[in-house]
């Protein structure tokens, strides 16, 4: 196989075969030969040997490098056994960009390819891919802080819960706030802040070193310090506490609202809102509008000088309560436990999510 032929082969398994962009993005991320390899995976260290005419030891340099980047996923992560590479665009963009080693700043090359890929079209299919599943594939965890401590939560919808129940945590980089910095956006909400990692996802991060192992106490430290810069945390819309990651998002930086919000969707195709909103007391709020800004579902107005709630917007997550000093801000439980799907995300869904998470065919976009 030639390495033309291996790029584009990699840019048909992520589904964009016609993309400039993405054939770019992929030259900029593995040498001619880590393309061939990757193109020929799964194969053994004596097969890709033979095959390219290397030796053992130059086939598993080469697939260390492109794990440690976040572009295959092996099964051993010690012996590079059963590597592959990436099933969708996804699972690549979140593991390559997640990386803490990675400073996106000084090195904004990385982050200035994925962007271009993503502005040449990906972000649109995307977004209509979300108008078409039917299910939520993420739903929002309510933030801890902005509740009473007598509250009694389920143990899937409470991060203290969720964490505790794990056997092995990281922290990451944020993979789109990453991206966003390194094509020079700012963001209003929050600097680097990490996303939380559980499970196989973790010792994959930590193995490869673009991660760092977390105690219980400092996954919960750095959680509440999310909540408290208005990041909103999301885990997958099931009442399962395995292998759950938790993103730490806002709408400037997470590649999926910001596409919400450049394409008119609706968040509700994306996320499952909590099983509370928010109330606003009128006696106590006295207008200072802090609220507002920190609202991403933009569902907080001020009339009269108060703070209005549309409920209809509000996702529960519970970040403008932790912003409001008169305390006139407060929660009340809405929805039953049943709300949340019990055993799982639509198998269907999740699986085109898996596979790449676009359909071209469809409704159409505003």
């Amino acid at each position: 196989m030639e390495a033309k032929d291996a790029y584009l082969k990699l840019a048909e398994m992520m589904r964009y075969p016609e993309s400039k962009e993405l054939i770019s993005l992929l030259q900029f991320l593995l040498t001619p030969i880590q393309a061939q390899i990757a193109a020929s995976l799964p194969a053994s260290h004596q097969e890709l040997a033979r095959k390219f005419g290397l030796s053992a030891e130059e086939v598993d340099k080469n697939l260390r490098d492109m794990f440690n980047r976040g572009l295959i996923f092996p099964k051993d992560f010690s012996k590079m056994d059963g590597a592959r590479f990436a099933r969708s665009l996804p699972q690549l963009h979140d593991a390559n960009l997640s990386d803490l080693r990675w400073d996106p700043k000084k090195e904004s090359e990385l982050a200035q390819k994925w962007q271009a890929f993503y502005r040449s079209g990906y972000d649109r299919d995307h977004a209509l891919w979300f108008l078409q599943t039917g299910v939520p594939i993420q739903r929002v965890l309510p933030a801890i802080k902005a509740f009473p401590p007598d509250t009694k939560f389920e143990p899937w919808e409470d991060i203290r819960e969720i964490v505790k129940t794990t056997t092995k945590i990281a922290m990451v980089g944020c993979a789109c706030r990453s991206r966003q910095m390194g094509v020079g956006l700012d963001c209003k909400f929050a600097d680097r802040l990490y996303c939380i990692q559980m499970g196989r996802g973790a010792e994959y991060a930590i193995q490869r070193g673009s991660g760092r192992e977390l105690s219980k106490e400092d996954a919960l430290k750095l959680l509440y310090e999310a909540e408290n810069q208005g990041l909103v945390h999301q885990a997958w819309n099931s009442q399962s506490m395995q292998g759950n990651p938790i993103c730490n998002c806002c709408p400037d930086c997470c590649v999926d609202w910001e596409n919400f919000k450049r394409y008119k969707i609706p968040t509700s195709g994306r996320w499952l809102r909590t099983r509370w909103n928010a109330y606003v007391d009128e006696n106590l709020c006295d207008g200072c509008a802090l609220c507002l800004p920190r609202c991403g579902f933009e569902a907080i107005t001020l009339k009269n000088n108060k703070a209005q709630i549309d409920e209809e917007k509000c996702f529960g997550c519970g970040v403008c309560v932790l912003k409001c000093e008169p305390k006139a801000i407060a929660m009340k439980l809405l929805r039953p436990p049943e709300f949340v799907p019990q055993g799982g995300i639509d198998r269907a869904a999740m699986g085109a999510h898996i596979a790449g998470g676009v359909y071209k065919e469809g409704p159409k976009l505003p």
